[in-house]
């Protein structure tokens, strides 16, 4: 009987432990993560820090499947996880996908396609923004037919 009690405890702590997320650090000092987090690392709603800075972490990885954020990938997923443009997965990627110009970080055709889930998407040569492929074909071709036409 008491087998049973200790590999149901286990059990149920190690589903507990792998449904929380990784250690994030909020900022600086040891404030609990429920009061450090919230302003400058959003989570989506219905969803909560818990724990002591520096080791802040999501408190529940199963709390929402929309509007996610970055905080939100990289406490659940990894340091290189960030929320889609769309706000519904976490993908990896060498920047935020919603947040790119807080760092200046440039667009690469990678990230453009792996943050929106377009293969058409395209970085601009200036790595400024994502631009669909197939709209560059149209607007080359329409620039063409004014050069013939006019």
């Amino acid at each position: 009987m008491s087998l049973k009690v200790l590999t149901l405890s286990l059990l149920i702590i190690s589903v507990t432990y792998a449904a929380s997320g990784n250690a994030i650090s909020c900022g600086t000092g040891t404030a609990d993560c429920t009061t450090a987090c919230p302003a400058s690392y959003p989570l989506p709603q219905g969803c909560a820090w818990s724990g002591t800075q520096p080791s802040c972490v999501v408190s529940n990885c199963d709390c929402s499947t929309t509007n996610l954020t970055d905080s939100y990938c990289q406490s659940c997923k990894g340091t290189l996880y960030y929320a889609n443009t769309a706000m519904n997965t976490c993908v990896q990627s060498s920047a935020s996908c919603n947040n790119r110009n807080v760092n200046s970080v440039k667009w690469t055709t990678q990230d453009c396609q792996t943050c929106s889930g377009n293969t058409k998407q395209k970085a601009k040569s200036d790595g400024s923004a994502c631009i669909n492929s197939s709209k560059i074909l149209i607007s080359s071709l329409f620039g063409l037919l004014l050069v013939l036409f006019a």
